[in-house]
């Protein structure tokens, strides 16, 4: 987690989803926008041993997190 550089780091301490991310500009669509928390995305999926082409991308410059304020619920999945 403190390897992102960032001047402020928060502790996830809820389990619902948005809970943070709700009080930012772009509430649910945050993930979606914000450069470092999907580099962390693709740094948690490169940890768990999986590739690009393991979600239909080249490189991991094209896996993206999920759009999660899409009106309808989810939408996609993990590329772009």
């Amino acid at each position: 987690m403190l390897a992102v550089q960032a001047p402020e780091v928060y502790g996830l301490t809820v389990d619902e989803i948005g809970a943070v991310v709700d009080r930012s500009p772009e509430g649910k669509g945050h993930m979606a926008v914000c450069p470092r928390c999907a580099e962390a995305f693709r740094e948690y999926l490169k940890g768990q041993g999986l590739a690009p082409a393991d979600f239909g991308a080249a490189e991991w410059k094209d896996v993206k997190p999920v759009e999660l304020s899409a009106k309808g619920g989810w939408h996609g999945h993990a590329v772009a």
